[in-house]
């Protein structure tokens, strides 16, 4: 029998694996995935959408600040709140006209909603004699971008602002005139000046504003002898600085509780060159007319109105309000004068100084008249004029010098 080699036999063992579900396991994954990018979509587009309304409301509530202002200083300066809607329009579509505005054109005229009161706490929408302005928009949709995978197809926001008029305390661009305080007939002296009449004077009745040196050389010297009513300019070194401050270059501050300090002299020349830049006659300096320019309406006869023997400021408000300007490249409300009220019960001879009683406004309603060393400069008092100057948020009063400022408005959290 053949020996036959011992051979190693190896055996395989086969495992059998049952079969996995690949298919379903691919789909949960995808539809996770495709969550997760829906998810991260949405909250890019909640960021960048957030962002864009967050700059349009910016935009917003940068536009109705300047129509708040603008409306306020037309409804004060004209008391109608048509011409204040208008003017706070107006100032809107500059807005939108601006770079970068674009998407403001979606708001329409009708979509600036303006209310008017006489207080501004409380804020009385429908007020008789409205001061404050109110302009708001309550819906300005905006288009959703990233944001609308997550079903939100628009988003809006609102805006508002409130401005008008606030005394001043401290006033810095008076005129260097002083016009002394009058009395009534029991001799008490009426400095309220919110009720047509203010220390002494009438609105709707000119006066003459500085002294006539024929009348004052007969004795009647409103402040004493050798003063003619101008106020002395620290640093002043004759005529020509006259001149240029009753154009308008005086820029000191006066404030309640100060005294005046008076200037001996008449300076007849210079104090009508001065004036009369205002409306607009420059005979004698021409150089002035770069640096003063005039009133937008200088003769109210251009617009078509003859000057009644009184009340003329109401027919200059009108001029304006028909934008009948016969000096369309002028600066507004040159002919307004911000005046002090001097107590002139002291005589002073030269140069001296007098208690303020107060500070008050007055329309120029006429040239500056002169004949040899008559020269007299006329005025008609009025209520309000606007101003440069420190605010006094406690005045009881909003007569006299006022400045147009923004206020937090009173029904939210707004400008």
């Amino acid at each position: 029998m053949a020996y036959l080699p011992h051979r190693r036999v190896r055996f395989r063992r086969t495992l059998e694996i049952p079969d996995r579900p690949h298919g379903r396991q691919r789909g949960s994954i995808l539809i996770l995935t495709t969550l997760s990018l829906v998810l991260l979509l949405g909250m890019a587009g909640l960021a960048l959408d957030l962002g864009h309304a967050y700059v349009n409301k910016t935009r917003l509530q940068n536009a109705l600040d300047a129509v708040a202002l603008s409306a306020a200083i037309s409804l004060n300066r004209f008391n109608d709140v048509i011409v204040a809607e208008n003017a706070g329009i107006a100032t809107f579509g500059e807005f939108e006209a601006a770079d970068g505005n674009s998407e403001l054109t979606a708001i329409a005229d009708a979509d600036l909603i303006f209310e008017f009161s006489d207080t501004l706490i409380p804020f009385t929408p429908g007020a008789v004699d409205p001061r404050f302005v109110r302009v708001r928009v309550d819906n300005f949709a905006l288009q959703s971008w990233l944001v609308q995978v997550l079903g939100v197809d628009d988003k809006a926001v609102a805006a508002a602002a409130v401005s008008g008029p606030v005394p001043l305390q401290t006033v810095c661009n008076i005129a260097p005139l002083m016009v002394c305080v009058g009395t009534e007939a029991d001799g008490s002296v009426d400095d309220d000046c919110s009720n047509g009449n203010c220390f002494g004077y009438n609105t709707e009745t000119e006066i003459v504003l500085k002294t006539n040196a024929r009348t004052a050389r007969a004795g009647d010297w409103k402040v004493g002898p050798g003063n003619f009513q101008l106020i002395r300019l620290e640093g002043a070194r004759g005529g020509n600085d006259i001149r240029h401050a009753l154009a308008g270059g005086y820029e000191n501050c006066i404030e309640d509780g100060d005294t005046i300090r008076t200037e001996p002299g008449n300076t007849v020349g210079p104090t009508v060159q001065g004036i009369n830049t205002r409306l607009g006659e420059y005979s004698g300096s021409p150089a002035l007319a770069e640096l003063y320019p005039p009133d937008l309406v200088s003769d109210i006869r251009a617009a078509g109105v003859v000057p009644s023997a009184t009340a003329i400021f109401p027919q200059y408000l009108q001029a304006y309000a028909d934008e009948a300007f016969d000096h369309p490249d002028g600066e507004p409300e040159r002919r307004i004068l911000a005046v002090p009220f001097g107590d002139c019960t002291t005589s002073i001879r030269g140069a001296g100084t007098l208690p303020l009683r107060g500070l008050g406004c007055f329309f120029l309603t006429r040239k500056t008249s002169q004949q040899g060393s008559k020269q007299e400069i006329y005025g008609e008092l009025i209520d309000r004029c606007e101003a440069k100057g420190r605010p006094n948020p406690s005045a009881a009063s909003l007569a006299g010098p006022y400045k147009i400022v923004l206020f937090k408005n009173p029904a939210g959290t707004d400008s």
